[in-house]
């Protein structure tokens, strides 16, 4: 029920509108050179996962999850935005809704 509950509130919160989510920090994954565990304004997990089969941004974790999936391209030309805004000492945005709908440095914050 909790995992129905969750799906649901993430399905309806990034349908209704664009949710910005602030990434001001990267950390490799323990034995995945290309997934990356974002540091960011959400109370989850976020994890750019460049490396897998199923590539993609995900939000939360085990029963509590949602996937964006990316083409390797699409993931690993994110990545190297995000990368170039955080060596920026910027923080960078995402607006995610039923997919990333922009990523973007994000302005008046660091």
């Amino acid at each position: 029920m909790k995992l129905i509950f969750f799906s649901l509130t993430m399905v309806l919160t990034f349908a209704a509108q664009a949710l910005e989510v602030r990434i001001s920090g990267l950390n490799t994954e323990v034995s995945m050179e290309r997934s990356f565990v974002l540091t960011t304004s959400l109370p989850q997990k976020v994890v750019l996962d460049c490396q897998s089969f199923i590539q993609g941004l995900t939000v939360g974790s085990g029963t509590e999850e949602f996937l964006f999936l990316l083409e390797p391209d699409e993931c690993e030309n994110l990545f190297f935005r995000i990368e170039d805004s955080l060596q920026d000492s910027k923080q960078h945005c995402l607006e995610l809704s039923e997919g990333i709908a922009a990523d973007y440095q994000c302005m008046g914050h660091s």
